[in-house]
């Protein structure tokens, strides 16, 4: 079964993360009083059968399970999308999903997804009367591709075993420190750029990730790439071009993940670096560059899972989405009158020039900033109008009224300036608005 839709982004950086008493994953939509979750265990492994745990739905519902990459292509990409079965009385549910390796892309064919990419994971309820309910797994889960060649790694080890040859005498050989896949630098007007590389594998490409980032901006662009161990090669046509080599100081640096130590090599990259965002928004030319330690951390360690906020529900999130292409919004506030977090998400993607799949560039924007609870007004007793009022970046207002037709219940004249777009309109008869009690 197919479907078109659009793959949420991650919550912007830590600048911006919610205090204590804040939201946990703000990108469920379902009646009042509902908080719907969905949860994996953070990596998907394809053709394998996975368990997706659903919770906080309205109720007894038939549950559609969608994978999307998390860029979404120019004119829409198409999910792979299965009926899995039903949640309870509860609104809950585990289920065993297939996973896809595959999804659409704009010309509608089948486009694989990359080993350790990550997907948006999308659960839609569909309950009596018409009623409907979506969530996302956050945070988004990681593809993994399973090879042959695991196979027969397993078969020479167990044809091995009864060989065992003699470990031989001496002093074992330490292997060469690992090379750190990314570096950092700083950008024009208050911008940090890091560059993080994946080496490519069987049956994938290579890619190189660009994030450009300021105090509550982000905008991250992904690339293929020529890459390996030693270089990283990517034109990035008018956005620039990265051609470097590792060079090697064979002195280690230690990167903490979870209760280990990893070490790296501390040398630099050095060659080409050049990148100029659109608008003039942030540019960087350099011909060498240092590694990013917290990068490389969060990298090669991976999130820790966990699960939101379980305490009283007393405000209020307001969560504005396209069906097919354009920006998303979000608004939480934890109680009336606290303030208020906002975060404008936009992805877009440029075709490449070359043959073959995945050769453009997806493009991440996002832009977050706190503001006072009179920013953020809204029926607290009945949950149907709101009215959002944000400082800058954002300018203007917009009015959310669910007891008007669709297609009119998000008016107003709001905007956003994103890091490489200005005046972004985040109302539209195409949006759709969600208001429901803030977890």
């Amino acid at each position: 079964m197919r479907a078109r839709g659009v793959a949420l982004l991650t919550v912007l950086i830590g600048l911006l993360a919610v205090a204590s008493t804040g939201a946990g994953s703000a990108t469920a939509a379902g009646r009042p009083g509902g908080a719907p979750k969905v949860t994996t265990d953070g990596h998907l492994r394809v053709g394998r059968r996975e368990t997706i745990r659903v919770s906080g739905f309205p109720g007894r519902g038939v549950v559609e399970v969608s994978f999307l990459p998390t860029a979404i292509c120019e004119d829409g990409c198409g999910s792979r999308s299965y009926r899995v079965g039903s949640t309870d009385a509860a609104g809950a549910g585990t289920f065993k999903v297939r996973v896809p390796g595959t999804f659409f892309n704009v010309h509608e064919r089948p486009t694989y997804f990359r080993d350790h990419e990550r997907v948006n994971v999308g659960v839609t309820w569909e309950g009596a009367g018409e009623s409907f309910a979506h969530a996302d797994a956050h945070p988004n889960p990681e593809i993994i591709r399973v090879h042959d060649g695991g196979k027969s790694a397993r078969g020479a080890t167990q044809s091995g075993a009864a060989a065992r040859p003699v470990a031989p005498s001496g002093p074992t050989p330490r292997e060469p420190l690992r090379i750190p896949a990314g570096f950092e630098l700083p950008a024009s007007n208050g911008y940090t750029l890091d560059a993080v590389a994946r080496v490519p594998i069987v049956g994938s490409e290579g890619s190189l990730r660009l994030i450009l980032s300021a105090k509550g901006r982000e905008a991250t662009y992904v690339t293929p790439a020529t890459v390996t161990e030693t270089s990283i090669q990517a034109n990035l046509g008018a956005l620039g071009e990265i051609a470097v080599e590792f060079q090697r100081t064979n002195k280690a640096v230690s990167v903490s993940c979870h209760q280990q130590k990893v070490r790296f090599d501390s040398g630099s990259w050095v060659g080409t670096i050049q990148f100029h965002g659109e608008e003039g928004y942030a540019a960087v030319e350099a011909t060498s560059a240092p590694t990013n330690l917290k990068r490389l951390a969060a990298e090669n360690c991976g999130p820790l899972f966990g699960s939101g906020s379980s305490g009283t529900r007393r405000g209020a999130e307001l969560f504005i989405r396209n069906p097919g292409l354009g920006p998303q919004l979000s608004v939480y506030e934890h109680r009336p009158g606290a303030a208020a977090l906002i975060i404008a998400r936009l992805s877009e993607y440029i075709a490449g020039t070359s043959s073959g799949y995945n050769t453009g560039i997806e493009i991440e924007r996002a832009v977050g900033t706190w503001m006072p609870g009179s920013g953020f007004t809204y029926d607290q007793r009945r949950l149907r109008t709101a009215t959002v009022t944000p400082p800058a970046p954002f300018a203007g207002t917009a009015h959310l009224d669910l007891g008007l037709k669709a297609g009119k219940r998000w008016s107003g004249d709001l905007t956003v300036d994103m890091p490489g777009r200005a005046d972004v309109p985040l109302t539209g008869r195409l949006l759709r608005a969600y208001l429901y009690p803030s977890e």
